[in-house]
């Protein structure tokens, strides 16, 4: 089992084109040759297939002999976003919707939040650091200025459908203020398949036995590299398993919870520190904890959005080299959902 944090989600950041800069208002998109499109370069002698994208030694390299390449490898990323592109404005045309300048600007700032939480993105010296820090992203990601103001309109049209879904309510931040502020437990933890293996670990962790060691050698979770170590854990974080936030709740430091039942096995948590609640009114956070909480509510209407337009559209994919990358790219993502 693999304990998750709350974690800021980006739906994708797949090769998109886009305009250089957002624009006012969403526009139709229009696929490169498309008046061509049944048309595969890579088996065509016309000029269009023969132009050269490069020469090595001299030696000019056809566009045709990077079409079937290219198309395997990014031709069914770049055929989900497009098509999500296209839901996405089909579905703010249906609502009477527009994107406009201050829908892109609350996507970046929103954008460089995340990539800068300690900082103040709204001050000069923040706003600075966190373009900075951008155009570090954009490379290791291969992200190209363009793509990326692809990728914020996306987001915001994705957030435009949704925002109106969305309600905060005060038991959602009370969980977030204790998810911030409460009781955290630093913890170890080790994960087995069976209840006997559970039992048996445990009685030589409350024994002898270094609970480090018996993770180092039995533990199935990723953590097992790190002696179990997982960190700070609070029993307000909505993402962990039932059993584990209980445990939490009446562990002390020093403690060895019982074998925990969870998804694909069972789970022994070690408690090696207690850190105590900060002294924080929630009056005075208020403000901020709700709109963390609204956005973490977009964040998760938006995934569901995004996979429901994707189920909704109707694809003719005419090249077989596109449908064999749409085909894997589509496999791959079952492979990962959990």
């Amino acid at each position: 089992m693999k304990l998750n944090r709350l974690l800021i989600v980006c739906l994708s950041a797949g090769c998109m084109s886009a305009c250089e800069s957002p624009p006012d208002q969403v526009g139709s998109p229009s696929l490169p040759g498309q008046s061509n499109y049944q048309r595969n370069p890579s088996t065509d002698g016309s000029p269009e297939a023969q132009r050269p994208v490069a020469y090595v030694n001299g030696r000019p390299v056809p566009a045709s002999a990077f079409y079937q390449q290219l198309i395997e490898a990014a031709g069914g990323v770049t055929l989900r976003e497009w098509t999500l592109d296209v839901m996405i404005e089909r579905g703010l045309d249906r609502d009477g919707l527009t994107l406009g300048v201050d829908d892109f600007a609350k996507e970046r700032r929103y954008f460089m939040q995340t990539i800068l939480p300690d900082g103040d993105v709204d001050t000069p010296e923040g706003a600075d650091q966190a373009e900075r820090v951008l155009e570090k992203v954009l490379v290791r990601r291969g992200l190209t200025a363009a793509r990326f103001e692809a990728m914020l309109k996306r987001y915001a049209g994705l957030r435009k459908l949704v925002e109106g879904q969305i309600e905060v309510t005060d038991a959602a931040v009370a969980q977030a203020y204790a998810f911030e502020f409460g009781e955290k437990s630093e913890a170890r933890i080790i994960v087995v398949d069976s209840l006997a293996m559970a039992r048996r670990i445990r009685d030589q962790a409350t024994g002898d036995a270094s609970f480090i060691d018996l993770a180092l050698q039995h533990s199935t979770d990723p953590s097992r590299t790190q002696g179990g170590y997982i960190g700070e854990l609070s029993a307000a974080d909505p993402t962990l398993p039932a059993t584990i936030r209980k445990a939490l709740v009446s562990l002390d430091a020093g403690d060895i919870s019982a074998p925990l039942p969870i998804e694909g096995g069972f789970a022994i948590l070690s408690i090696d520190k207690k850190k105590q609640a900060e002294d924080v009114v929630i009056d005075d956070v208020k403000d901020r904890l709700v709109d963390q909480v609204r956005r973490a509510l977009e964040r998760q209407q938006m995934q569901t959005l995004a996979a429901s337009l994707l189920d909704d559209a109707r694809l003719d994919i005419l090249d077989p080299a596109l449908r064999r990358s749409w085909e894997a790219q589509q496999a791959g993502l079952q492979t990962l959902t959990p």
